[in-house]
């Protein structure tokens, strides 16, 4: 029975949706680590920890995730790649192949698979059935999803639509807060309120309590997770005409934080450089949601707010983001 997976469409952080349908192919990026033909599991963690300084925890999360990718998933597997409050379905057409023209550059995406999508267009991602509608709440590269659940959605008259109806409100939102142009929406706001309601529908547990566990740390909000984990969330809002998020916020956080918790530092602006490497060598797993990715997960389930919760957002429906 062919297995299911869901595949994000943003190596490096960038979406590569066009070139994954124009292309008919899903990728990873890790151009750094060779062809994965032949490499074990094993193979590819020694790769990775030759080729980047990372913790023990991000070379073991990308082992993983490249190892679903190039020996995990099966021609006529179903995968599903989601973007925004969008999702493409498709089938695996081909064994891992390894595009050199594509490893030279940082950015590349060399490890690939042929897809055959199965639908002219979009699935929205609020129509999708419970399970899968949680399953994509997971923020990995590659993971796995239910067949089942995916093989009764792709038989039933689900609705198919054109790419992507928010994008256009999506990169004005993003334009906006970044420059401080969204009502409501500030340094206050943005730090206790509004993260706390975006990150409520991934930690449903998430509360706003400063919690510190050294004199330097801090932590704005707080989760617990199923099993005594404990989510940690520092929060910085800067406009991109300030800088880039630094790696002071990483550190910030790391020194609140104990063995088994896990972290995340979201912000408004971008993450520069030295955040980046902050996170790859905290002894503390620490992820950062830049200004991008958090407008991404807001309107991922936009049509889920109330209308008293889009206000505190910033916007009003059809929808439309709100004016002063």
């Amino acid at each position: 029975m062919a297995n299911a997976w869901v595949v994000r469409p943003k190596p490096h952080g960038i979406n590569r949706l066009d070139e994954f349908q124009e292309e008919n192919i899903v990728a990873i990026g890790w151009p750094r680590i060779g062809n994965l033909a032949e490499a074990t599991k094993p193979d590819i963690r020694e790769r990775l920890q030759d080729a980047h300084d990372w913790n023990a925890h991000k070379i073991g999360q990308a082992t993983g995730q490249i190892h679903r990718f190039s020996h995990g998933i099966s021609e006529d597997d179903f995968v599903l790649v989601p973007s925004g409050s969008d999702v493409y379905v498709g089938r695996i057409t081909s064994g891992y192949q390894w595009v050199e023209a594509m490893s030279g550059s940082g950015k590349g995406y060399p490890h690939q698979r042929d897809v055959e999508w199965l639908f002219d267009g979009a699935i929205s991602r609020e129509s999708l059935p419970g399970h899968l509608h949680d399953r994509l709440k997971c923020r990995l590269s590659v993971f796995s999803a239910d067949a089942g659940h995916v093989k009764k959605l792709i038989d039933s008259n689900v609705v198919v639509r054109n790419r992507d109806r928010f994008k256009e409100l999506r990169d004005q939102y993003l334009n906006r807060l970044q420059k401080g142009d969204i009502p409501g929406i500030n340094s206050n706001s943005f730090e206790g309120s509004v993260v706390k309601l975006v990150l409520d529908n991934y930690y449903p547990s998430i509360s706003r309590e400063a919690t510190t566990s050294d004199e330097a740390g801090d932590t704005d909000l707080i989760a617990e997770l199923p099993g005594g984990v404990t989510v940690r969330v520092q929060v910085k809002h800067f406009y991109t005409k300030k800088g880039s998020l630094g790696a002071e916020a990483i550190h910030q956080l790391a020194d609140s934080m104990t063995e088994g918790d896990q972290g995340i530092v979201v912000t408004s602006t971008n993450a520069g450089e030295d955040a980046q490497q902050a996170t790859n060598q905290s002894e503390h797993p620490i992820g950062i949601i830049d200004g991008e990715e958090f407008v991404e997960l807001l309107f991922e389930d936009l049509q889920n707010y109330t209308d008293d919760e889009l206000y505190s957002l910033g916007i009003e429906r059809p929808p439309t983001i709100r004016e002063a």
